[in-house]
């Protein structure tokens, strides 16, 4: 066995090439993947290259049923580590030298999703092609900076992004850290949104949704839907400004009130003008207060130096009179933001996220910002027990008419 691993392993090793090796049974790979996470992922991939493929497909088979057997312990190993790993190596979108691979919206990111995946579903079905997309443009950039170099590594340095962007078609290397933060943005949301939910609960996500539970105040469980909720038009909410969420029950009878009445549904424009009049209703969040301004307005994009942007985000958030917390929308981004204006590393992206906005579409780029409601610590719907969970509203609009091509 040494004689054919030595024919295997120095040729490799003799070109500079960087490669793991062992040699085990199915049983000692399993073994070794019962306690240690990183051969735990690593059997996840496993390929077959060579030899009898029936024990690799046992391997592959056993590795990926001892994967879910574990989920929970692992995806909670994987949660901190995460965070660890976002906290040691920073943002891949707001860093002038961004680590591609180990920051947060980085290719590892793809990686830990990938292998939750694996555990439980947790991503929306629209996830894979966006994080496959961001993936690819990161991907690009790393194979380019080790060609360029000659040499491995992750950190995208300021001497080589003119070389990279060059080498990919990038117009300058303004334009490629612009590609790199929005590939990096578009993974960062998927993975902290993830994460999110699978933290929400010992259990995960999907299996709250096997197994619904009642959290009191007489709403549907969760996960669940009300009876003939299609054709409701006497929608009540229980009486409490907070998240959307169910009211735990405190042993006292709970007030409703009506949303909204009506022989049908309200017209689009109606309904809209009907919930900005109310505001919130209870515990849901109907309206939020905003504020529209542009990039140039801000005041933000051309301000260099961490205390003179700090300053100067203050001095606009007290001019609007905005809250501390708020969400901020550019209309060069898809998703809105969470910026805490009291949070020096919050005024440092929105600032960064403002300049690129002026590069790309000029002073006159649209801002909305939005107070953040619910407010951080209400973002949780809590159960009788006290116990915190997190909740989504996700509306879909059906067409009763099938599908005929080429009619309109």
């Amino acid at each position: 066995m040494g004689t054919v691993a030595d024919r295997i392993w120095y040729p490799i090793w003799d070109a500079g090439l960087k490669l793991g090796h062992a040699v085990r049974t199915v049983k000692e790979a399993l073994a070794l993947a019962a306690d240690d996470l990183d051969t735990a992922t690593g059997l996840l991939q496993v390929r077959h290259l060579a030899g009898d493929r029936r024990l690799t497909d046992e391997l592959a088979r056993k590795a990926e049923l001892g994967w879910r057997k574990r989920s929970k312990r692992w995806l909670a190993t994987m949660a901190r580590r995460v965070r660890e790993r976002h906290a040691r190596a920073g943002e891949v979108a707001f860093l002038l030298e961004p680590d591609l691979k180990e920051g947060r919206g980085g290719l590892r990111d793809v990686h830990a999703l990938g292998w939750a995946q694996a555990a439980r579903s947790i991503l929306w079905e629209t996830d894979h092609a966006a994080l496959g997309e961001a993936y690819g443009t990161l991907l690009d950039v790393r194979v380019e900076l080790h060609r360029r170099t000659g040499r491995p590594g992750d950190r995208l340095l300021l001497q080589d992004q003119d070389a990279v962007a060059d080498a990919l078609g990038h117009a300058d290397a303004d334009a490629l850290m612009r590609a790199v933060a929005h590939a990096a943005r578009t993974i960062a949301w998927t993975s902290d949104d993830a994460w999110a939910r699978i933290e929400s609960s010992p259990v995960g996500p999907l299996a709250r949704a096997r197994r619904p539970r009642d959290l009191g105040g007489g709403g549907p469980p969760r996960g669940g839907r009300e009876e003939g909720a299609d054709r409701a038009a006497h929608a009540t909410l229980p009486t409490h400004r907070a998240c959307p969420a169910a009211e735990p029950a405190h042993g006292r009878a709970q007030r409703r009130r009506p949303l909204l009445a009506g022989e049908g549904l309200l017209a689009g424009e109606d309904l809209l003008g009907a919930l900005e009049r109310l505001g919130d209703v209870d515990r849901l969040v109907v309206a939020r207060r905003t504020w529209r301004t542009t990039v140039e307005e801000t005041g933000l994009a051309g301000v260099t130096g961490e205390r003179e942007r700090y300053l100067a985000a203050r001095r606009w958030r007290a001019g609007l009179g905005l809250p501390d917390q708020v969400f901020v929308r550019i209309s060069t981004e898809t998703k809105p933001c969470y910026v805490d204006l009291t949070g020096p590393l919050y005024v440092q992206m929105l600032c960064t996220m403002l300049r690129t906005a002026r590069a790309e579409a000029g002073g006159a780029a649209a801002v909305t910002v939005s107070e953040a409601l619910p407010e951080p610590s209400q973002a949780w719907l809590p159960d009788a027990a006290g116990r915190k969970y997190s909740s989504e509203l996700r509306f879909q609009i059906t067409d009763p008419e099938p599908y005929v091509a080429g009619r309109p």
